[in-house]
């Protein structure tokens, strides 16, 4: 990944400082699919649907210790705090979790209860930091914003995973 002349990254995605360096965490695809859509349909929207996402495979090929320095690079336009914090559940052989915040009026992916909450620093054009020190051991994923959801209720997006593992 390339890194510009003030050395922060110049690729939009989530990074993490490793030995001084900023390292890009790897890039999963989350595919979701909807529980609850008739009854959003029926209440107008009002009634929020679920969303189940999976990532396949038990752990991500990034493992970190505490604390961590998340370095965020946003595209134009877009605020560090639609990528959203979320503690991934392990399965046999995929990681779990539930993004409740699907409305069919809008469906815009705000922050829901269970993203972690992160404080964002500015550090430059578009690029944020955030120091996490308090993250138990397991699975963690930064949901990339604009998950595209489909007719027929499947959709993906991105996830940008990494463990915690002392």
């Amino acid at each position: 990944s390339s890194a510009s002349s003030n050395g922060l990254p110049e690729d939009i995605g989530v990074y993490v400082k490793l030995k001084g360096a900023d390292t890009a965490l790897p890039v999963e695809v989350v595919n979701f699919k909807t529980r609850g859509m008739l009854a959003a349909a029926f209440t107008y929207g009002l009634k929020k649907a679920k969303f189940d996402g999976t990532v396949p495979g038990r752990a991500s090929s990034e493992q970190l210790t505490t604390p961590v320095t998340f370095i965020i690079r946003c595209a134009d336009g877009t605020a560090p705090t639609e990528y959203q914090l979320i503690h991934l559940q392990s399965r046999k052989d995929s990681r779990e979790f539930t993004e409740s915040k699907m409305g069919l009026m809008g469906s815009s992916g705000g922050v829901d209860q269970q993203a972690i909450p992160l404080k964002f620093h500015p550090l430059g054009h578009d690029t944020y930091s955030a120091t996490a020190t308090d993250l138990k051991l397991g699975e963690y994923g930064f949901l990339a914003p604009g998950a595209i959801a489909s007719a027929n209720g499947a959709s993906s997006g991105r996830l940008y995973t990494f463990g915690i593992e002392k």
